[in-house]
């Protein structure tokens, strides 16, 4: 997965008609308050053609501490009627080079104004994420690659437009189910809970193995926690997901496994958890029933416990 944000000539256009059109909004609309349109656009705080030799190698991207802000205009479909909005998205992006590693994770900002009031200050919501960078993914999405310790993993973290909500993660399985007589498409990712992948409304007590995540293409559904206890050289620092089948080498890595398998009542979602350092394997078995995670229904390992968040 590359960390690089690389801009095509489309791409650019893209950026140069949202300021052209912040631009007609603030001349339209005028200025009131604190809505000087300079603090949404300027010629310094979006890539500017000037900027794309920068962008054509990693080493000045990588190199120093570096913030690059853009300015992004994103379709989302959000009015009953179907016809499509749009968003004006500011996104800062803190990437740095840390001694001894390829590359450590940056944090990405985002910020969604609406476009027919794109010269004034009032915003409609804003997130912060651990990630390498972000872009707009699907129209509907934005994205954030994301890297745990040392390169041993990485995985796409996706967002909803419309209210900057964190949906799934983009290595996962998806399902499709039957709901309300309509063939819905399910989106199912799992997440270790470590560090800044963990959800803040979890306790950071040590004990959270992962997070599961229900979503659809707009909206989580649902989020369930699994806790337990575990012995410290299975919740090292470099505790990562892997990708499909895949193994690390890293020797105190807890190593998970999901996917979603269909039964006689619906699908199950199962988990499986591997301690690197002594072998030890736990797993956790979580029913869907209709459109909805039944954790009542729930199997586990010993000393293994699911909640839901939501």
């Amino acid at each position: 997965m590359n960390a690089m944000v690389r801009l095509s000539a489309p791409l650019m256009v893209v950026f140069l008609f949202a300021s052209a059109l912040i631009s007609s909004c603030t001349e339209s609309k005028g200025t009131k308050g604190n809505s000087d349109p300079a603090q949404l656009i300027s010629q310094s705080s979006y890539y500017a053609p000037r900027l794309e030799n920068h962008l054509d190698g990693e080493e000045p991207f990588l190199r120093g501490f570096i913030i690059n802000s853009r300015y992004l205009l994103a379709p989302f479909v959000q009015r009953q009627d179907g016809a499509v909005d749009h968003l004006v998205l500011r996104e800062t992006v803190h990437l740095q080079e840390s001694p001894g590693r390829e590359r450590e994770n940056g944090r990405v900002s985002v910020e969604a104004f609406p476009a027919a009031r794109a010269g004034e200050s009032e915003r409609l919501w804003k997130f912060e994420s651990e990630g390498i960078a972000g872009n707009i993914y699907d129209g509907n999405l934005y994205s954030v690659q994301q890297a745990a310790c040392c390169g041993s993993s990485e995985r796409t973290v996706q967002y909803s437009l419309s209210n900057g909500e964190r949906l799934f993660s983009s290595t996962i399985p998806v399902a499709f189910i039957e709901h309300a007589g309509t063939r819905v498409k399910r989106y199912i990712g799992f997440d270790d809970g470590y560090g800044n992948l963990q959800p803040p409304e979890v306790p950071s007590d040590g004990n959270v193995l992962g997070v599961l995540y229900y979503s659809s293409e707009f909206e989580l559904l649902y989020r369930a926690v699994l806790t337990g206890k575990r012995s410290r050289e299975c919740r090292a620092a470099g505790t990562s997901m892997s990708l499909g089948n895949s193994r690390s080498d890293h020797p105190q890595v807890t190593l998970f496994r999901y996917e979603a398998t269909p039964t006689f009542d619906g699908i199950e979602i199962i988990v499986e958890m591997e301690c690197m350092a002594d072998g030890t394997k736990e797993q956790c078995r979580i029913p869907i029933l209709g459109d909805s995670l039944d954790i009542s229904k729930a199997t586990t390992s010993a000393g293994i416990h699911v909640s839901l968040l939501k």
